[in-house]
């Protein structure tokens, strides 16, 4: 962060070139630089190192998002002119050969296009509500967005054999979008430099803040409490969570395993005992549009009304409505609007948009904020959050933060030299690694305290055959089944089938099967041997469920490479399935979702792969080692989980090996042939 630290000499009058003395500098600019300013100067030497080095943080990330870097292949805005179209498709970040359906006359705000059979089946990273580029480009060239006129764009829709993109600058001139014989057009990724604006703004602002504010950050001050608060409602079995929760009067940490129903019950018992204070305002976030859509149908299933912030693509359709353009698109006048506002008492909406619509707090305060997926935001995203003012007092009287450091935190593009914090005031206040959320930090701090932290135990989704091995090695066995009707099913001892996969699959909750490692002449990020086993077992799996299978609930297949996910999809397609009844996609995909049965592709085939695998393992702070990655991988599972890898590479890994030796003493581990997976009876 030292080229930063140019900010402690800098005066108001060194921006001001011409030496001007209009009253648009004497009475407007020059009092905000100076204040803007002043915040540094004031500040004291563990505020102004906490500011600078996220600064330089989020500084390299957008430099990263812009260049990419060598540790990732086809990362980085600059990929759209250093990587070959092959590339792009190979990385999941093209579409092309595309022809447009004719816009009808007059202003053009939406465009379709047809997708061709062969990309049909293709696996991109492009997901509903992405921002892209799309442009023509001659038919019998590969596209190249260098060589033509880009338009700016959002995914509105995208189904097997059409694209729907909203344009961000509607075209007068329908024939751009006409079909033509000659040209063919593709889409690609974009990247909005305007979504770091607000993490450089937060981050300053928190040199702003109330000092409680800051104290409560830098671990100066711990939180507080008031044990004469009494709840208003009864929550049953969480009736302790939402007393503790009650008496924090600044800040409160939810740990939420996996399967522990951390929005169902920590975040939606916290909300209706906040509510029944008729002054109270609340405010729900997380990182992802996928879980902020979770908190909106718990709230619906409640009936508490609330708005949505954010835009219409990225919400899911049974809550557009809620979003608070539709709720006021009938409202004509200022003051209406703001009635309407402070009549709200629930707003939802993700971090990254509230970081953006920070406006909000100049119209209303809030009681609480609750983040939910508190462990994969990243500090600097909550700094804002954090250091909102409503008036002279914080925005936010007290935030819950819900989240489980042990799952996947969140994803950055820095090396792990490039994340170390050096300074020793900032290793007083336990921040060491720029990646760490500000809820670990917290729950460094405060995780042995009852009146401040609070974790969940009782687990829903595992079978508790599945659950035995993440709930030893990674929850030192706190966990308990909740007794749900399938945690309490049996399977049969021995099965009568021949084909020995579907007696495996009748007999076992957990298996690993070995697969010997094989040239095939391929990357090493594709495992084809791997990929038809699974295929084989998923087709037995089909066989098995019929009816009761769902796209949506009944498998899910981890991978650790984007390469895996098509030679699996592939395999799938060859046993006469259809690729898209099957969730196929990374771990850090998967996180938040569950499956009746989970496939997990280790892939590897050799030693130095072992790096990425265990790339988020870590110690607690009780010296129990945390496989994070395998952790999710393993969680994601509800009735049968199945490993495919080479025992013989993985026990070279600490964890792996005590895998598998608690999956050899439980006599879990198979030796099958690729021939008996071949054997699978026909699809019907």
């Amino acid at each position: 962060p030292d080229g930063f630290r140019v900010l402690e000499h800098l005066q108001a009058e060194d921006f001001n070139e011409k030496h001007t003395q209009s009253k648009l500098w004497e009475a407007y600019l020059k009092p905000q630089i100076n204040s803007l300013l002043a915040a540094s100067r004031e500040a004291d030497e563990t505020e102004r190192a906490y500011c600078l080095r996220f600064l330089s943080f989020i500084a390299r990330e957008h430099l990263i998002a812009k260049l990419g870097t060598q540790t990732k292949e086809n990362s980085g805005f600059a990929a759209k002119w250093h990587d070959s179209a092959e590339e792009k498709r190979e990385a999941g970040n093209l579409f092309d050969a595309l022809t447009p359906e004719a816009p009808a006359e007059g202003t053009v705000e939406t465009v379709r296009f047809l997708l061709p059979e062969t990309q049909a089946q293709r696996v991109t990273n492009f997901r509903t509500g992405d921002i892209v580029l799309l442009y023509a480009y001659p038919i019998g060239t590969e596209p190249d967005v260098r060589r033509t006129i880009a338009y700016r764009g959002s995914l509105e829709e995208i189904t097997d054999n059409h694209l729907l993109i909203r344009l961000r600058a509607p075209q007068t001139d329908p024939r751009i979008f006409a079909p033509n014989e000659k040209m063919h057009w593709a889409v690609e990724p974009d990247l909005m430099d305007s979504s770091f604006a607000p993490l450089y703004r937060g981050i300053w602002s928190f040199l702003s803040a109330p000092k409680s504010r800051r104290d409560l950050c830098l671990l100066k001050r711990a939180p507080e409490t008031d044990t004469t608060q009494r709840l208003n409602g009864d929550y049953g079995a969480f009736n302790e969570l939402a007393l503790r929760v009650k008496q924090a009067r600044d800040l409160f940490l939810i740990v939420g395993p996996p399967g522990t129903g951390k929005t169902s019950f920590g975040l939606l018992t916290t909300v209706k005992e906040e509510l029944t204070e008729p002054t109270a305002t609340v405010l729900l976030t997380a990182y992802t549009n996928r879980a902020v859509d979770e908190i909106c149908s718990k709230l619906c299933a409640e009936q508490i009304p609330f708005v949505r912030l954010g835009g219409g693509l990225r919400c899911a359709e049974p809550y557009r409505s809620y979003l608070l353009e539709e709720q006021l698109k009938e409202v004509r006048r200022l003051d209406t609007l703001r009635e309407r506002l402070e009549a709200t008492r629930v707003f939802v909406g993700t971090v990254s948009t509230l970081n953006g619509a920070t406006e909000l707090f100049s119209l209303k305060s809030f009681s609480l904020a609750v983040i939910d997926e508190a462990s994969q935001i990243l500090e600097p995203q909550l700094a804002g959050l954090m250091s909102a003012t409503h008036g002279v007092l914080p925005a936010i009287r007290k935030f819950v933060m819900i989240g489980d450091h042990k799952q996947l935190p969140a994803v950055v593009g820095q090396t792990p030299e490039q994340l170390k914090v050096e300074e020793a005031c900032l290793h007083k206040i336990l921040l060491t690694d720029c990646r760490l959320s500000l809820f670990e930090r917290f729950l460094k701090k405060y995780g042995e305290d009852p009146t401040i932290a609070y974790m969940l135990t009782r687990q829903g989704r595992m079978h508790p055959e599945i659950a035995d091995f993440p709930n030893h090695f990674f929850y030192q066995d706190r966990l308990r089944d909740a007794q749900r009707p399938h945690q309490l099913s049996h399977l049969p001892r021995q099965a009568k089938e021949q084909d020995a996969v579907t007696r495996i699959l009748k007999t076992q909750r957990t298996a690993f099967f070995a697969v010997r490692p094989k040239d095939e002449g391929t990357s090493d990020k594709v495992n084809e041997t791997e990929a038809e086993m699974i295929a084989a077992t998923i087709a037995r799996i089909f066989q098995l469920e019929k009816e009761n299978f769902n796209a949506e609930q009944t498998v899910g297949v981890i991978v650790p490479y984007r390469s895996q996910i098509a030679a699996v999809s592939t395999a799938i397609a060859r046993h006469g399935l259809d690729p898209k009844s099957v969730t196929i996609d990374t771990v850090e995909r998967f996180q938040g979702s569950q499956r009746k049965y989970i496939l997990y592709s280790f892939t590897v085939q050799k030693y130095y792969q072992l790096d990425f695998l265990t790339n988020n393992v870590f110690f607690d702070t009780d010296g129990s080692l945390i496989d994070r990655k395998l952790n999710v991988a393993m969680t994601r599972a509800e009735e049968h989980l199945l490993l495919f890898g080479n025992p013989e590479l993985l026990a070279k890994a600490y964890i792996f090996y005590h895998l598998l030796d608690y999956l050899r003493g439980r006599n879990a581990l198979y030796e099958l042939s690729p021939e008996e997976f071949k054997t699978s009876p026909p699809i019907s």
